[in-house]
């Protein structure tokens, strides 16, 4: 079963500058971050389900992270061995699912298409029930593929945009589908976060082109470069910087490239409602403007959220205030590589001293940001729950934050749920604490035996 589950991993190109991070990371830091950031929440909790168990776990092709969901899966079937692995391989034409538990972990392309909601509100694969759903980006694929209608009228409030249905969603929030509710929550939170040395970032949001254009032009009047981010997306897909932001002319050249960028990747339309943001200059590394990846991990044994450091990641190319593109001031690394690019890696571990010294970080900021990324996370589940009105499984994420060049302040970007990948970024003896998350929240959902131990 093992071999089979990293074999089915190995079709996608997992491996990236990232692998090699976590080696070089504090293992001291690291613990003081994880002692110091512990905030409480409420866990999801049901009954063992009444008939045959069925997880499903999609990751998306071809992406560098289905290692990291591997290592993950491989975690809970060692503790929960009744259970039967389906890979892509098995779903080839008519699905018959064997009797019994089942996980099926394989792309989304290949199991959306056989997904169903039934009458009773469960999705469903094969007509059989599917018990819980693995993934960040799964409200996002379910509703751009029809199986799940939403109203993106509402969507730049802060109501639910999707009615979930009944079928255990881990990690599936609304938060993770679109960057405004992001940035709304950050900014609900602004009184709480400063003393941790982290501000809000101003924001508008679209649910249509007109709309976008008004927003981007109003931001981009007094010079600022603006970045827009599409609906339900990862991995940098559809982030937009447009530089002469004033100019009505290069914001619809700027949206239409967005609009080809999401098409392009997951087909059809979908990249609206929109969230717009000023350019935020943040601290450099060889010249190239940063950001900062901090992950949270559910902790069952402290009932809350842990902060566990992970990279650095610089920008391509070296900052340029007269030439603001993508290269010069987005920090994401899955795009292609250019001559022009900086020579060295673009992945660094936040805990070394000298990355810390580059973006005027003190060990005891560092522990401040921890707190402040589960704080983020822990109160938008506790947020997400009160709105359901049942507790929302949540087992690991991330916040990505800017340190802002003029004042050194945190500014959170973006708020990423189980998709997030780079796991091998944080310290190695504490990579495991992923895999040991998310069996604990499927333990919580009665659908593992063993509760794992979580190491100290």
């Amino acid at each position: 079963m093992r071999e089979a589950l990293f074999r089915a991993a190995q079709l996608g190109a997992y491996f990236t500058d990232e692998e090699t991070v976590g080696r070089w990371q504090d293992d001291e830091l690291t613990d003081r971050v994880l002692a110091g950031s512990l905030v409480p929440v409420t866990a999801a909790t049901a009954a063992p389900p009444t008939g045959e168990p069925l997880v499903v776990w999609p990751y998306p092709r071809g992406t560098m992270h289905i290692i990291d969901r591997a290592n993950c899966a491989d975690h809970f079937l060692r503790t929960s061995p009744e259970f039967q692995l389906i890979t892509e391989s098995g779903l080839d034409g008519p699905v018959e699912l064997p009797a019994g538990p089942v996980l099926v972990f394989a792309p989304f392309d290949t199991i959306l298409p056989k997904l169903r909601v039934a009458d009773d509100g469960y999705l469903t694969l094969a007509g059989r029930p599917i018990t819980a759903l693995l993934n960040e980006l799964s409200l996002a694929h379910l509703v751009r593929h029809g199986v799940l209608a939403a109203d993106t009228v509402t969507a730049a409030g802060y109501q639910p945009i999707v009615p979930p249905p009944r079928t255990h969603l881990v990690n599936g929030t609304q938060l993770t589908l679109f960057k405004g509710r992001q940035l709304r929550h950050v900014a609900d939170l602004a009184g709480r976060l400063a003393p941790l040395g982290v501000a809000p970032l101003p924001y508008a949001t679209s649910a249509g082109r007109a709309d976008a254009v008004e927003a981007v032009v109003a931001l981009g009047a007094t010079g600022n470069a603006v970045v827009v981010r599409p609906f339900g997306a990862s991995q940098g897909t559809g982030v937009t910087v447009i530089g002469h932001a004033e100019d009505t002319a290069a914001v619809e050249a700027g949206l239409d490239r967005l609009d080809r960028t999401v098409a392009g990747r997951y087909g059809g339309s979908g990249a609206y409602p929109v969230t717009i943001t000023p350019f935020v200059e943040g601290r450099k590394i060889d010249g190239a403007v940063t950001d900062v990846r901090m992950f949270v991990v559910y902790d069952p044994a402290g009932g809350g959220l842990r902060a566990l450091p992970g990279m650095v990641r610089r920008a391509a190319q070296a900052f340029r205030p007269d030439e603001i593109t993508a290269d010069t001031v987005l920090a994401n690394v899955s795009g292609a590589v250019s001559a022009t690019d900086l020579p060295g890696p673009r992945v660094f571990p936040l805990t070394r001293p000298d990355v810390l010294e580059a973006l005027g970080l003190s060990p005891d900021r560092l522990v401040d940001l921890g707190r402040a990324a589960s704080t983020l996370w822990a109160t938008a589940v506790e947020a997400e729950a009160a709105e359901r009105g049942s507790p929302v499984p949540f087992c690991y994420g991330s916040v990505d934050f800017l340190i802002r060049q003029d004042d050194g302040r945190a500014v959170p970007i973006e708020m990423n749920g189980a998709n997030v990948g780079e796991h091998p970024t944080v310290a190695v003896r504490r990579l495991e604490l992923f895999a040991e998350a998310t069996t604990a929240t499927l333990a919580g959902l009665g659908l593992s035996a063993l509760e794992p131990t979580w190491t100290r």
